[in-house]
């Protein structure tokens, strides 16, 4: 999904993009991966790479992942932009869902799957954006089921960031999709454009696959890149 961004950055750009444990080729640690957990395997890349500070860019979980990254090392980040995520919690109906998925996840992994891709974008691109929507369901079965659960879970049990997103020191924006059915955006900006931008897109919950020009001219704003 990364990579429209990544060939729009100056060659010269350093850039990392990371399987998250328990996606891609990235080992599942635990039965529950906290927010805290993945952003200490973040940790662990820039210092294995060497980096010191770092701009993070986090779509929906990456963004909550961005989120306990940023609060626990605030002087290593520079700028935080959070992609069709937010600092808020899971509600209480959101963590029920949450629960039932990961049932499912056990009995019918490829329906879940299916049937959660679909609905992360908004209706009138299904039709639009058949190809990319299959191709994200085909990538999104590579996590094993183990990962799902272990995400899910450690999603449920994330803290509440807005205080951290209102006080924060970096550089910080909101781009949210005006369809999302995860995310209200403008609930959104209403909490939170007194503090950071927050920029709305025509689309779902993948802003950077349903409008992915305008996305890309959003974040490279954002990071100053001209």
């Amino acid at each position: 999904m990364w990579q429209p961004l990544m060939a729009a950055l100056p060659a010269e750009q350093c850039v990392i993009t990371m399987d998250l444990p328990g996606h891609g080729k990235s080992e599942c640690l635990g039965y529950i991966h906290s927010m805290q957990d993945m952003a200490e395997a973040v940790k662990a890349v820039l210092y294995q790479e060497d980096i010191e500070e770092v701009q993070l860019v986090g779509h929906s979980m990456g963004g909550y992942v961005g989120l306990a990254f940023a609060k626990a090392n605030q002087k290593q980040v520079k700028r935080i932009a959070l992609l069709n995520s937010t600092p808020l919690a899971d509600t209480e109906e959101r963590k029920e869902i949450r629960l039932r998925a990961t049932e499912a996840a056990q009995q019918a992994y490829p329906a879940l799957v299916s049937m959660s891709v679909a609905n992360l974008f908004a209706p009138k691109n299904h039709q639009k954006l058949k190809t990319q929507i299959n191709t994200v369901k085909e990538e999104a079965l590579k996590t094993p089921v183990q990962g799902y659960i272990a995400a899910q879970l450690g999603m449920m049990q994330r803290e509440d960031h807005s205080d951290f997103w209102k006080t924060a020191t970096q550089s910080r924006c909101l781009i949210l999709g005006q369809e999302d059915s995860l995310i209200d955006w403008k609930a959104h900006r209403a909490l939170f454009k007194a503090y950071a931008p927050v920029v709305a897109i025509d689309s779902g919950h993948m802003s950077l696959i349903e409008k992915e020009e305008e996305t890309i001219l959003q974040l490279l704003k954002f990071l100053k890149i001209e």
